[in-house]
């Protein structure tokens, strides 16, 4: 298996078989066993694609991603998950006899792993629970029920949770759950959320949240957030989402009529733009081969009549 986040075969041009760079180094199988087993790279970007070409900096991985994050971190998600590619090859191999390539994008691999599931188990030594809509790094930090609907409500650090605490005139809970530790704690989470509930479905959203301003100006010591949970067709009626370009309009060639969610950035010079929301599977089947393949209209159609595709 080979990391080349170098140009295109340089690793293996100045090191077959010894380190090239994977991070640091690059472990080589054996030629034969690469071709009978499994073989594969693992580039940063991918094998194919605008952003798939090798040897650019760490910091495209974080803009593709959209996060700040250590570099470390994508070189371990991408080795992880090339180490189980392999593994699932090799399973196949031996069930079918055949091989496999394996392409591998860190990038991609860290995207899929975004949340607390490795610092989680750093911490605790177990695997995330199922927490429902409970965040296992803050709380609280979640969806309570209101006499008519959901309220959503930011209280986690010491400071705020004393504060959401003496809203709801729960001296008890503050000193029973000050530390954030303790409130990370699934059985304490359920607890605490069942406690403040029982405030919060006394009330109404605009009860809620007119409590919470007049305690945040004019108490201040800590600062509770909240935000009202809307239905989709609720949303949808608000001006200011249609005013910021949160929500558009598009007229698609293949589903006609849409409202989607626009893009998160907006630039004024180079404003965002949707070319179609999902393309049919294979719509672009002619185009990659015969611009990126190379074959004739006439090769694919003996493809297709010959079974391959």
């Amino acid at each position: 298996m080979g990391g080349e986040p170098f140009c295109i075969g340089k690793s293996e041009r100045e090191a077959r078989g010894a380190q090239g760079c994977y991070g640091c180094r690059t472990v080589h199988a054996h030629p034969w066993a690469v071709r009978f087993l499994a073989s594969g790279r693992v580039w940063r970007h991918g094998l194919q694609g605008g952003t798939s070409r090798p040897g650019r900096h760490d910091a495209l991985d974080y803009a593709i991603l959209q996060i700040l994050q250590g570099a470390g971190d994508l070189l371990h998600e991408g080795g992880a998950h090339a180490a189980f590619a392999l593994l699932g090859a090799l399973h196949y191999r031996t069930l079918t006899g055949k091989g496999q390539y394996i392409d591998v994008s860190p990038a991609e691999a860290f995207g899929r792993c975004i949340n607390y599931g490795l610092t989680y188990f750093d911490e605790f030594g177990e695997t995330i629970p199922r927490v429902g809509n409970f965040d296992v790094g803050v709380f609280p930090y979640t969806y309570f029920k209101c006499s008519d609907g959901y309220t959503f409500i930011a209280a986690f650090s010491e400071s705020n949770f004393k504060a959401m605490c003496a809203m709801i005139d729960r001296p008890d809970l503050r000193d029973r759950f000050l530390s954030e530790r303790s409130r990370v704690n699934l059985e304490n989470m359920k607890y605490i959320y069942h406690e403040i509930e029982k405030w919060t479905m006394e009330h109404t959203f605009d009860e809620i949240s007119a409590a919470i301003v007049d305690y945040n100006k004019n108490v201040g010591k800590g600062v509770v957030v909240p935000g009202r949970i809307c239905s989709p067709a609720d949303t949808l009626k608000e001006p200011n989402w249609w005013e910021r370009m949160a929500f558009e309009k598009i007229d698609d060639p293949v589903y006609d009529e849409l409202i989607i969610t626009n893009q998160a950035w907006k630039m004024t010079e180079t404003p965002p733009r949707v070319k179609w929301v999902c393309r049919p599977v294979g719509a672009d089947n002619e185009k990659i081969y015969s611009e990126q393949l190379g074959y004739s209209v006439a090769d694919v159609l003996s493809l297709k009549e010959s079974g391959v595709i």
